[in-house]
């Protein structure tokens, strides 16, 4: 049984892995506090804001590349200013190469921000000096 996929940076392209519904419920269930603005800003097919909606959140999708989610605004995340005071969350499933510049800019940006991505995540010696900066309260 095959846990997690490994490619080839190349092979890889914009490293869109759409996020299980399972994961966003569970998001859901264990942080009862989340600002009910949100932006998505690497949206894909709408497997994050979909959920959200339906529990009532006012969520805004992005993405840089149109996979087809109705309403996703074509945007690059990384090159975008988001507008002051319009989101007070961010909740994501970011390009894992780009992760740890997303939470940087996110955290920036918005007072809340969520990171759905793979555990390995936290293992890597190259994003301590992010960590000791902003460590996670969640995990």
């Amino acid at each position: 049984m095959r846990i997690q996929s490994s490619h080839l940076r190349g092979e890889r392209g914009l490293d869109a892995y759409f996020t299980p519904v399972e994961a966003v419920l569970s998001l859901l269930e264990i942080e009862p506090t989340i600002p009910k603005r949100v932006l998505e800003p690497a949206a894909g097919d709408g497997a994050i804001v979909r959920p959200l909606r339906a529990a009532r959140f006012d969520v805004v999708a992005q993405d840089i590349r149109d996979y087809g989610f109705t309403g996703c605004t074509i945007a690059d995340y990384l090159t975008t200013p988001i507008p002051r005071g319009k989101f007070d969350a961010l909740i994501t499933n970011p390009p894992f190469k780009l992760a740890a510049e997303f939470a940087e800019k996110a955290l920036s940006e918005v007072g809340y921000t969520a990171l759905l991505l793979r555990t390995n995540f936290l293992e890597s010696t190259t994003r301590l000096p992010f960590f000791r900066h902003s460590p996670p309260s969640k995990i």
